[in-house]
């Protein structure tokens, strides 16, 4: 009987797992069409007392997170001030203290990773982790389960989906 739970507990996670990963492109497609949305605007505007679009995110830290998915490589904290500044957020008296004060914060939820220059030398630049909000629950439930490494539970899981395609 155990073990239909656990046959349910592992179909569940596998929906999740796949639901959450279209979110995911889904929202970094969403990124991509803000930033080329922007884009357009300045592109369209004809004389210069248009301001820039100022509805395409929600705060510092939804600017930040559109950059960083939007993003193709990874971007320094400069280059993140100046994409958000052209994603029309609004003037700030030091955007780039705010800009890092975010990236600090979206390292220690995992979302963005730290990426070292390859000569070693240099600023660090950042990076979007795509697709990790899950990984918390693949560890609470191997170890729920008895499953002493949890990567094992989270290969099952994704090995089973792609069996079934």
């Amino acid at each position: 009987m155990t073990n239909d739970y656990t046959n349910d507990l592992v179909e569940a996670l596998r929906s999740l797992t796949q639901m959450l990963k279209e979110r995911e492109e889904l929202e970094v497609a969403i990124a991509k069409q803000k930033k080329r949305a922007a884009a357009l605007r300045e592109l369209v505007a004809v004389d210069n007392d248009n301001s820039p679009p100022t509805d395409l995110v929600d705060g510092i830290t939804d600017a930040c997170r559109t950059v960083f998915r939007a993003a193709e490589k990874p971007l320094l904290p400069l280059q993140v001030k100046t994409r958000v500044e052209a994603l029309g957020f609004p003037p700030q008296s030091n955007l780039l203290a705010s800009v890092h004060t975010v990236i600090r914060r979206l390292v220690a939820a995992n979302e963005v990773e730290e990426v070292n220059p390859e000569s070693g030398n240099g600023p660090i630049a950042y990076r979007w982790k795509p697709f990790v909000a899950v990984l918390p629950s693949f560890f609470r439930v191997a170890q729920a389960l008895g499953e002493p490494d949890p990567t094992k539970l989270a290969e099952a899981i994704t090995k089973s989906k792609k069996d079934k395609k």
